[in-house]
């Protein structure tokens, strides 16, 4: 078939509506290609500052349960000095 009676074609305007769909079917593919990649990294980065975020967070819960532990020891310290401070005053002074 020589390229005279393929440009005569009846199919020509057919094939080039196809070619043109095409090719903006490969550009969205592309696009589409590209911003998956780019959600795929940006998931990526959301893991890791999640992970970060508990790390951070059963961190932040050890250090609470700790300073509950020392304020517990600091309340029965003050408790215990309160109460030999009251003996004292209660009790009569040693006699020599």
């Amino acid at each position: 078939m020589n390229d005279k009676s393929y440009e005569n074609s009846v199919l020509r305007p057919l094939a080039l509506m196809l070619h043109t769909q095409l090719s903006e079917l490969k550009q969205l593919d592309e696009a589409l290609q590209q911003q998956t990649a780019k959600t795929k990294e940006e998931l990526s980065e959301l893991k890791r500052l999640d992970e970060a975020l508990q790390q951070q967070t059963a961190k932040a819960k050890e250090e609470q349960r700790r300073a509950d532990a020392l304020q517990q020891k600091l309340e029965a310290i003050l408790d215990m000095e309160m109460k030999m401070i009251e003996r004292e005053q209660t009790t009569p002074p040693k006699r020599r």
